[in-house]
């Protein structure tokens, strides 16, 4: 796909700034309430509404110490103090091995984990990984759908679950959702050397943890994720096609040369057309650099998945003002592939309150859909046995 004429110029985005936003874009969590006040220097600090009598409840199990390094300085610390959907609970820290030899409870577990958030590890691989955990307060009985939330390059998942807004989602919706954190802070992926780890095995295993602290579906467990970690949800597309139902990328997607899953999997992405990280038309470049990754035209690795689930029809709908659908139906075992464009959209998660507040430094977020309901609208439609 050629990129037509631009007929506004490009967002100037200072290079040590964007670098920074980059690294921690999934760290700003600016959800305004009644008299919240927003404070915007390398990242938003957000702050809890005041209860009906005048006075902020207490938060300090739903806040996140962030510490980063800009340009080699010192490290700067902040608060973002995310506005839990339930009352939370104090996350502690359960280290739970992947390797043990251990299957899933056929019936499910009594749910260890208790309502709210909860943070854990899991070992994969000899390595380590973080996650956060958000169990509804709706789910009493039965088992419930899985979120898998995978995080942008220099991010975490504590960072994602805010930015993303899929807790909240979750509490609405009655859905579990897991949000880990990659060795290094990134995910593994085709086109970058990455020796030691293997995070599509971890997933796997991540998956059949969770399934043993409280009760989830495993025919619907879905992958989202933004950047680096819409890369990776793609990515599990092929590689983990029996175990993820469907997937919905934002602002980064791949098929991979050696794609080949198991059975089709239902795809949606997100992407804009200015995104200068991951640029949508392909190139090279980008503002962290050039590399082969940034080569990928956006557009085009969303049709190579509509090939290779044999999508036999093709529909373009207008949605908003600023984006537009292109829908591949009539695909094997009844999947769809969903691709949005939004023309003139930035490096974004639209939907995000933090999206909005950044525009200046992260390009244009459209009101046109919301990357988190309208994912989940998206893969929730879909299990392994439809």
């Amino acid at each position: 796909m050629k990129r037509p004429a631009r007929t506004t110029q490009p967002r100037k985005i200072p290079g040590e700034l964007l670098f920074s936003i980059y690294r921690h874009h999934a760290s700003w969590r600016a959800v305004v309430l009644n008299r919240c006040a927003i404070s915007v220097v390398f990242f938003v600090v957000g702050c809890a509404s005041p209860g009906d009598d005048g006075v902020a409840p207490d938060t300090s199990a739903a806040t996140a110490s962030l510490s980063q390094e800009v340009g080699g300085s010192s490290a700067t610390s902040a608060k973002v103090v995310a506005q839990t959907p339930s009352a939370p609970v104090d996350p502690g820290t359960d280290s739970l091995t992947a390797s043990e030899d251990r299957e899933p409870d056929d019936l499910c577990p009594s749910s260890p984990v208790e309502h709210g958030y909860s943070s854990l590890e899991i070992v994969s691989g000899g390595n380590t990984y973080s996650f956060e955990l958000y169990r509804p307060s709706s789910h009493i009985a039965g088992s419930a759908p899985l979120v898998t939330n995978w995080h942008g390059l220099g991010s975490n998942g504590s960072q994602q679950m805010s930015f993303s807004g899929y807790a909240e989602l979750a509490e609405e919706k009655g859905f579990v959702v897991v949000a880990p954190t990659g060795i290094g802070k990134l995910w593994e992926l085709p086109l970058i050397d990455q020796k030691g780890r293997d995070d599509v095995q971890m997933a796997a295993e991540l998956i059949d943890l969770v399934a043993t602290k409280v009760c989830v579906d495993l025919e619907r467990v879905y992958a989202t994720g933004m950047s680096n970690g819409g890369y990776f949800s793609s990515v599990l597309a092929c590689r983990l096609s029996d175990r993820i139902a469907a997937t919905f990328s934002v602002a980064a997607v791949i098929f991979p040369d050696d794609c080949q899953p198991r059975r089709p999997v239902a795809v949606g992405a997100i992407h804009g057309t200015d995104d200068v990280v991951v640029p949508f038309y392909g190139g090279g470049e980008s503002v962290l650099g050039r590399m082969p990754l940034f080569e990928l035209v956006m557009p085009d690795e969303m049709e190579k998945f509509a090939v290779e689930f044999e999508c036999a029809t093709t529909n373009q709908e207008a949605v908003g003002q600023q984006t537009q659908l292109t829908v591949y139906s009539s695909c094997k075992d009844g999947v769809e592939v969903q691709f949005w464009a939004v023309q003139g959209g930035g490096h974004t998660w639209p939907g995000s309150p933090v999206a909005k507040a950044l525009e200046d430094r992260m390009g244009f977020a459209t009101e046109d859909f919301d990357a988190t309901r309208d994912g989940y609208e998206f893969m929730s439609r879909y299990s392994l046995s439809k």
